[in-house]
This record gives structure tokens, sequence and C-alpha cells, in this order.
């Protein structure tokens, strides 16, 4: 009786331990999924024009808007950053709301306008004046609220700037010689009434003896994750809204990946490192990366066959697609690219000019009453063009 009690106990500690050590690896196959080149459909990628949303941005005396630098749609507002340094308002039907932020000498004015973020949380947009080292904060009406001295923690060699849902801030930071944040690709900060860095995400493994300051590194963002790209490498990692990273894809090619590289401390720059990994055939990585809720869309240099393509990954379906053509001749070749996503869709934009031209040629979009509408009062003068698109 002992005997068979004691080997239930024995088989139960087992089954125990197999169980556990099988779920442990289940989680851990979880977390990285790869995404493999040649397993990849080649496909077409095509767009319906039914599913284009066209937003005329308005154009009053008071909207003028510059060559775009930065869009970012947050709670159905479009906030449209250009190269003069105007931060403006629209929504998203393209009525002109307000701007925000001043360029002045005065204590509550900005020195420069040149990186943003939208905090959906408490509802602010915080402007990070790169001169002076201080976060200014306003309400989406424009209304300034308060100033952070970020001095200790936000240097010149910050990037680009994205706000978490939980409020925390993360920001790209640029591969220079001798400046410890550059050590990583991607740094969390808590900012409210002072700035505190949290944690570092993907070290460079380099730097740089260049005397200008670059970077590569990319933040895809949907309305769950953001999708992190070091520079130099084929990983994708999962940062999810808590500012934990929970995985990452990798990325693999019939060329030997750059991760693998091992002797990265002796590249002199980037530029350097990107030569020597072509000439070892090596990848140099995935860039170009953007998310929406339903896929991730990046680029990957094949050199081995020496074209760039595209790769669509659906994140429903957990399924892959490749192309080496423009995927869309009217707004990667004629208009300015793609700077953000919404949902399920991208975002790029034209001047004026560009989609009058386009309505000329033969990528005429025909039949679609938006733009028909919007086409019978557009002028070259006008604001740009605002394009919401789904990819198939």
């Amino acid at each position: 009786m002992k005997l068979n009690r004691l080997l239930y106990i024995v088989l139960s500690l087992i089954l125990t331990v197999a169980c556990s050590k099988e779920t442990q690896k289940k989680k851990n196959n979880e977390k990285v999924k790869i995404i493999n080149f040649t397993d990849l459909e080649y496909k077409e990628f095509s767009i319906k024009p039914e599913k284009i949303q066209f937003v005329d941005l308005e154009t009053i005396e008071n909207s003028l808007v510059g060559d775009i630098t930065k869009i970012v749609i947050r709670d159905s507002l479009l906030f449209v950053l250009d190269k003069n340094n105007n931060l403006s308002v629209f929504n998203l039907e393209g009525k002109f709301l307000n701007r925000i932020g001043r360029i002045g000498q005065r204590a509550n004015e900005l020195s420069h306008l040149s990186h943003f973020f939208v905090d959906t949380k408490r509802k602010e947009v915080g402007i990070f004046d790169v001169i002076r080292k201080y976060i200014h904060f306003y309400d989406y009406k424009g209304n300034w609220k308060k100033k952070t001295d970020v001095g200790s923690c936000l240097t010149e060699i910050t990037n680009q700037i994205y706000c978490l849902p939980n409020g925390t801030v993360l920001t790209t930071m640029r591969n220079q010689f001798g400046n410890y944040e550059s050590d990583f690709n991607f740094c969390l900060f808590s900012i409210g009434d002072n700035c505190t860095k949290l944690t570092s995400y993907c070290p460079f493994g380099f730097k740089s003896d260049m005397n200008i300051t670059i970077n590569w590194s990319q933040v895809g963002e949907n309305n769950k994750n953001m999708f992190l790209s070091p520079i130099l490498s084929d990983s994708i990692y999962v940062l999810n809204q808590q500012g934990k990273v929970s995985g990452k894809y990798v990325f693999k090619s019939e060329l030997k990946s750059a991760d693998s590289f091992k002797e990265r401390t002796d590249f002199a720059n980037y530029a350097e490192g990107k030569k020597t990994l072509i000439k070892e055939g090596y990848s140099t990585g995935v860039s170009g990366l953007c998310a929406t809720d339903k896929c991730l869309l990046f680029v990957f240099p094949n050199y081995a066959d020496s074209k760039y393509y595209h790769i669509l990954w659906d994140l429903e379906k957990d399924k892959g697609y490749r192309t080496h053509h423009p995927i869309l001749p009217f707004t990667i070749t004629s208009g300015t690219g793609i700077y953000t996503t919404y949902k399920d869709k991208f975002v790029a934009s034209f001047h004026a000019s560009q989609l009058l031209e386009i309505q000329k040629s033969p990528y005429a979009i025909k039949g679609h009453k938006q733009l028909d509408k919007i086409m019978s009062t557009l002028t070259e003068e006008d604001n740009p063009i605002v394009v919401l698109y789904e990819l198939e």
C-alpha cells in the first residue's frame, strides 16, 4: 500500500515537472516568431479605391501647412508638424482647429519645434525644445499647461519621441560617439514634474566616430503594441502598453543574420558597419517599419538578388507576403511616403500640386466621390491632402 502511494507521488512529480517544462517551452516558442523570407508568398499589393480616405486640410490664413515632417492621429484628431515649425490640429474631416506651441524667447515659448508626442491618457501634447532642454505641455486646444526640465535625461541625441498608453515616453536614440545614452537604440522615460529614465532597450553594439548623428532605428505602433527594430538588425521587438518587451519577430533570409555578426564593436560607424555586413554576406537588417492593427510592413534589402522587397506580415493570420515592386505608384513615388498609421490604415500625404498632376496621369483614381469633391475646388496653393489607405 505504501509502495503504491509512493509510486503515485513520484509519478505525479514527474508529470508536474514535465508539464511545467512543456508549458515553459510553449511560452518560449510563443515569444519568438520566425518570418522566413523564402516562405513568403509573392504578391502584388493593391489598394481598393473605396478603402481610401482623403482628408483635405482646410486652407485658411491661420492654417497654412508647409512640407509635412510628422503626422500623429489620436482621439480623432490630426496633429500635423511641418518644416516651418508649425504644429497644427485638424479633425478627420480636415477642418482646422488650432495651432500648438509658439516660437519665441519668452519663458513659455519654444526655441525650436522638431519632436512632439500626444498623451491620450492626460489629453496633452508634449513638445521637446531640443535647445533649451524642456518639454512643454499643452492641451489639445493649444493652451500651455506647464514645462518640465529634461536636460538631465533627454539630450540633442534624442531622435523621435512616442507616448505609450500609460503615459510613459519612448525615444529613439542616435548613435553618436562619446554619449552614454547612444549605447542603446531605445530608452523609456517617465516625464511629469521631472524626468526619470526607466530603462533602455537594444544596445547598438558600436559607437560612431562621425561628427554627425544618425539613426535608422524604427518604431511601428498600433492600438495594442509598439514594434521596435534596432539599427543593423533582423529582429523586431514587441513592446506592450505597460512598457515591457514581451517577445520579438526574427526575419530570416538566404543572407546570414545581421544579429549573428559578432565583431560589431569593431565598426567605426554605421556606414562602415553596413559595408562590412554586405561584404561578408550578411543582412543589413529590416527598415521602414510600420504597424497597423492588422499588419506589419517593412523593407528588406536582399543583396543576394540586388532587390529591395516590401514585406507585409498579417498579424491576424500569422502569414506574410513579399513584393519588390513599389507598393503604391501614386503614394510612394508621387507622394511623400508613409508618416504613421491609424487603426487598420497607413497614412501618407500629397502636396496639392502633386494630387492635381496624379489625377491627370494613368494612375488617376476614378469615381471616388470624396476625391471628386476635393478636386472640384483644389488649387496648387492649397494645403496638403492626407491619405489613409489599406493594403491588400
